[in-house]
């Protein structure tokens, strides 16, 4: 089984755009400010941060600035590009839902963009809730692969006659590998609070821009690395921000942020 997921992820790793993209800074900003807190969270220098699925650490490199941080993934190759990126980053190998990581040992958690590629997800929350202490924050970013417009936009770019229609070229039918996971908001909270870890906030994350950014650079591929394109992308991306946070119901992001507390008994 171990094997079968080491190929899968590393051929994930190849293809996963989602930190290249435009909008990757403005998520991982999004994600850092729920992983530290207030500042005043910071003045503790013995956070030790922990990275479920951490792949070549670039979501999880950075916090080697705020406390001792590990990552664990499957991917060896990526485990040797995190640590030759990040100083101090210890980067381990293991299988995210049966980990050898010590009981009740780190403060920081972090499960980005992980839950909906793998089998058995359960076992990594339950996971996660036990290599943490009480106390400790918890967040995890997953997709919502219910978004109606993401769905019928993805829907389309596989339909031919539409291609002919509009006369335009949509390259690839799938820009992500499969999600064999998909959830809503309630179902993930429900499975968070099984393990011991209540939410305390759930920030969306974009609500038109995945659609607009992927047509944008189907249909013009050259200015997909155009100084007014991402000019364009990052206007467009914090009044997008704005508008996914009317939703209150959690229904139409692009992405769900989920902030959490591990509440597990001493």
């Amino acid at each position: 089984m171990v094997n079968k997921d080491k190929d899968y992820y590393e051929t994930y790793s190849k293809k996963n755009p989602t930190t290249r993209s435009p909008t990757g800074e403005f998520f991982k900003k999004l994600i850092y400010q729920n992983l530290l807190g207030k500042k005043s969270d910071l003045n503790s220098s013995n956070k030790l941060f922990i990275d479920f699925g951490c792949g070549m650490g670039n979501m999880s490199g950075n916090l080697v600035n705020f406390g001792k941080v590990t990552g664990i993934d499957l991917n060896e190759n990526d485990l040797a590009i995190a640590r030759k990126r990040y100083l101090g980053y210890n980067a381990y190998r293991g299988d995210i839902r049966k980990s050898k990581l010590p009981f009740n040992k780190y403060n920081v958690a972090l499960c980005s963009q992980v839950l909906e590629h793998v089998p058995g997800y359960e076992d990594v929350v339950k996971e996660i809730s036990r290599v943490t202490k009480k106390g400790s924050r918890v967040v995890i970013s997953i997709p919502n692969d219910l978004n109606p417009i993401i769905f019928l936009y993805d829907r389309f770019r596989e339909m031919n006659f539409i291609r002919r229609l509009l006369g335009l070229k949509l390259r690839g039918k799938n820009e992500f590998p499969d999600h064999i996971n998909r959830f809503n908001i309630f179902k993930i909270k429900k499975i968070l609070k099984k393990h011991n870890l209540k939410v305390k906030r759930v920030t969306n994350y974009c609500f038109l821009m995945p659609v607009v950014a992927r047509l944008i650079k189907n249909v013009f591929p050259g200015a997909y690395k155009s100084n007014i394109f991402y000019a364009f992308i990052k206007f467009f991306l914090y009044l997008d921000f704005l508008i996914s946070q009317l939703d209150f119901l959690h229904i139409f992001p692009q992405d769900w942020v989920i902030l959490a507390k591990n509440t597990k008994p001493k």
